[in-house]
């Protein structure tokens, strides 16, 4: 009697797949590295892997042959370690909180942990991408302890909905730019206010946050006093109208675009009539702030969407 081939097909990509989610689950289980304190970069990656090679695979057979025993056996196996991965990011991002609070983890040897957790994120090829990490996970687990709050307002047509900052650009602003005593920084479209307190605690550097969206304000004005930062605040407002007197330093992550964008320039050149400021940006603002008159490129920075852009007033 003839066998159906495709039956026989079937049955031997059910079983490949089932070996491979097994030995994909083995060598997970058997990695050293992930068990270490310090291997969150590997952790993360190692739950992408649970998720994209062993738990959509394990569904997917599921809604195609159905269930069995040792699809839940397997799936069991994935979400222990799933469970177990987790709790241990979390004890070491608590760690590493508490050390921010007492202040012994704060400049470089917040900048230490950070790199010895997610590794050197200076990789040209992330910003090729697009570029996310490791070091974003780390970040986000540090100042995003709540759920991340709805939009209360409106935004016009030429505000930017909100995205944050990549670890990796907030990194390479506190290792380019040289804070003096009495600068002060300023994030226009802070955002859940993740620059701000990073750079503060990377720096010292004063730091104030300008947000339009008044949920995000609360929820970074919350995440600071957690911190205990006292020279960290967030105003809730409009670039267009906010007090921008006070700031030496500010930065762009293309908040808005068009008109809005350079009204805001413009009232950054009247501040810069009164003294030396410092523009930083990142994303296509940046091709917009390039062809400013009263900027000039500093440092040589790559006046690109994909890399941060450092910018200096010059006296007319």
């Amino acid at each position: 009697m003839l066998r159906n081939p495709t039956r026989l097909l079937r049955r031997h990509w059910l079983e490949e797949t089932l070996t491979d989610v097994s030995a994909e689950l083995d060598r997970l289980e058997r990695n050293a590295t992930v068990w270490a304190e310090e291997g969150f970069q590997a952790r993360v990656e190692a739950l992408d892997v649970l998720e994209t090679d062993v738990l959509d695979r394990i569904d997917e057979i599921a809604r195609s042959d159905g269930e069995t025993e040792v699809l839940q056996e397997l799936r069991w196996r994935a979400y222990v370690l799933r469970r177990t991965l987790e709790e241990a990011n979390r004890q070491l991002i608590e760690k590493l909180r508490e050390s921010i609070r007492s202040g012994q983890g704060r400049g470089e040897e917040l900048e230490r942990r950070l790199r010895a957790y997610t590794g050197d994120d200076a990789d040209d090829s992330l910003a090729e991408e697009g570029g996310y990490s490791a070091l974003d996970a780390l970040i986000g687990g540090l100042f995003m302890t709540a759920p991340v709050p709805a939009e209360t307002r409106l935004r016009t047509p030429e505000m930017v909905c909100y995205q944050p900052t990549p670890g990796r650009i907030i990194l390479d602003l506190c290792r380019t730019v040289h804070f003096a005593a009495g600068d002060a920084f300023c994030d226009l479209g802070s955002g859940l206010g993740q620059v701000a307190i990073l750079v503060h605690l990377l720096t010292s550097v004063k730091a104030r946050g300008v947000e339009y969206e008044s949920a995000y304000c609360t929820y970074a004005r919350a995440c600071a006093g957690d911190l205990g930062l006292m020279e960290v605040e967030f105003v809730e407002g409009d670039a267009l109208e906010s007090d921008l007197s006070g700031g030496t330093v500010f930065y762009m992550y293309t908040p808005f675009t068009g008109a809005v964008l350079e009204t805001v320039l413009r009232r950054l050149e009247a501040v810069a009539r009164f003294r030396a400021i410092r523009v930083l940006t990142y994303g296509p603002c940046t091709l917009a702030v390039r062809h400013e008159a009263w900027l000039a490129n500093e440092q040589g920075s790559r006046l690109d969407a994909m890399h941060l852009a450092v910018f200096r007033s010059v006296r007319s």
